[in-house]
């Protein structure tokens, strides 16, 4: 990371042309691959590394997580009294938000750019001491050959390469030393969670994990399955609301409300319903938890009811007109020229196996809901009939898909 100076907003890319220009001569020369972009290769023992200087502002930082080690570089100009006060306030409002045993960088560079020859306002030896001082690496750039920048920058590689095992992922000692909870309170904990819900809430699949899990077979305390259903209760109603908001504009788009239409790419669209379809399967979900609390207030359930109905019936609509005019294909496209083209020739075979399929499982799961919140489990069981109804559509299917076999 290079600091930028006052009045040099790209000087990362500065420093970037001198080191092109240092390493494009001489034996080093046959080892340097510009790639077009700020970063080029560096190999070390076998090991290769990527070099990117980029400076410390900006949307470009969000790549930092890409990078193992990062190096931050001053730069000032020797000649020039202002720039390194300007340099020095810099590095110390940077160095002051960082703990002394818990900095963040591989190392730190001071780095004079300017000619050996000419008038100096900062001497050689003054940067040298405040370097030395404060623990950093003094180095000089020359800006008219660049000679320099590239020991700098191998000396960055070379301290990475002796910083690769520094840093180990798992610290010595056992497991449960930082770690502010004992094994035994883990344990308990994990027995805790994996029955947090009333024991009619399992199936038999939910079964077989926890048998595998090795959960124990005693039901969770009262309070703990209390406080499960408040926050599922509070994130469902986030997802409910957000689903609602999401399929209302994704709607709005396709029915060119307003010429959103005409003014919304095709992939914003295909987003909306995206999100919208999963804040809806959150939601379907969180019912199996819920359905204690929402046939206690009847007032409440059919308000919700009618809520769910409505996201479904829209999220179907977006589903189906939207997703299946493969809208994903054409993301460039506004939303009006990307759902009056026609569809490419065998493409409902695609359609069917994923838009299809998509609305047969959000449908079947909301049907499954209600039938347990407004109790009819109770007089007329929904699994045996869900199963009849799928062996039916199975058979069908499978004689629509395969051809039978015909003895010649």
């Amino acid at each position: 990371m290079v600091a930028d100076p006052k009045g040099a907003s790209s000087y990362y890319q500065y420093l970037y042309g001198l080191l092109e220009r240092d390493l494009s001569f001489g034996a080093r020369g046959a080892h340097y691959d510009p790639h077009g972009e700020f970063d080029t290769a560096y190999f070390c023992n076998d090991y290769h590394y990527e070099v990117a200087l980029m400076p410390t502002t900006g949307y470009g930082l969000a790549y930092l997580t890409l990078f193992q080690h990062i190096g931050l570089i001053f730069p000032y100009n020797p000649s020039s009294r202002e720039s390194w006060d300007e340099m020095a306030a810099s590095f110390e409002r940077m160095r002051s938000r960082c703990p002394d045993e818990n900095l963040p960088f591989l190392a730190t560079m001071i780095a004079s750019v300017a000619d050996m020859k000419g008038p100096r306002a900062v001497s050689h030896e003054e940067g040298l001491a405040f370097a030395s001082q404060r623990g950093c690496r003094f180095v000089t750039f020359s800006p008219s050959s660049g000679r320099g920048v590239g020991d700098a920058v191998g000396l960055l590689v070379e301290l990475a390469y002796v910083a690769r095992h520094q840093f180990p992922a798992t610290p010595p000692g056992p497991p449960y030393q930082n770690s502010p909870l004992s094994p035994a309170d883990k344990e308990n904990i994990r027995k805790r969670a994996h029955r947090a819900l009333r024991p009619d809430r399992y199936n038999g699949i939910d079964e077989l994990v926890l048998v595998t899990l090795r959960a124990p077979s005693q039901p969770a305390s009262p309070a703990l399955v209390e406080a499960v259903e408040k926050f599922t209760l509070a994130m469902s109603d986030q997802q409910l609301v957000t689903g609602l908001a999401q399929v209302i504009v994704a709607t709005a788009m396709a029915s060119g409300a307003g010429d959103m239409d005409a003014s919304w790419s095709a992939y914003s669209y295909a987003v909306a319903v995206s999100l919208a379809l999963f804040a809806a399967l959150t939601h379907v979900s969180s019912l199996t938890i819920l359905r204690e609390h929402l046939r206690s207030r009847k007032k409440l359930r059919l308000l919700r009811v009618a809520a769910i109905v409505v996201f479904i019936a829209l999220l179907l609509f977006g589903v189906v007109s939207g997703l299946s005019r493969q809208i994903l294909s054409r993301p460039a496209y506004t939303v009006r020229c990307a759902l009056s083209q026609p569809l490419p020739p065998g493409s409902w075979d695609a359609v069917i196996i994923s838009q299809v399929l998509i609305c047969l499982v959000l449908i079947s799961a909301v049907a499954q809901r209600f039938w347990h919140l407004f109790g009819l489990d109770e007089t007329a069981p929904f699994g045996p009939r869900v199963a009849w109804y799928s062996r039916r559509l199975l058979v069908e299917f499978l004689f629509t898909i395969i051809p039978p076999y015909v003895d010649e």
